[in-house]
């Protein structure tokens, strides 16, 4: 009896709908994972909300204000702690300013 190769069995419950809507044709979106059935809501949340980017931007937003009011406990933690949390004050710069550089081109649509 052979045995199954790592991608072979790594791939088995990999799930994988394409999924056409046509109102994104010049933006075109593939699903994958096991929430294929959730595109109207995820299409609905996008609308309404934001897309992902700015829904994360939001919560660094709420998590750089956390860090800044407890500034005395962070400044208490580990240096490998503080560290962390430092990567994810640079990060949320840096999404910050790929957002600000997305709204100043000039849009397509």
């Amino acid at each position: 009896m052979a045995t199954a190769s790592v991608l072979s069995q790594n791939l088995r419950d990999f799930v994988y709908y394409p999924v056409t809507v046509w109102r994104e044709f010049f933006r075109p979106t593939l699903y994958f994972g096991c929430n294929v059935t959730d595109v109207d809501t995820e299409h609905e949340v996008l609308d309404d909300v934001g897309s992902y980017g700015s829904q994360i931007n939001r919560l660094l937003d709420a998590v750089d204000v956390l860090i800044d009011l407890e500034h005395e406990r962070v400044a208490a933690l580990p240096e490998e702690r503080r560290l962390k949390l430092a990567a994810l004050k640079i990060l949320h710069q840096q999404a910050s300013d790929a957002s600000k550089r997305a709204e100043e081109r000039p849009r397509l649509f």
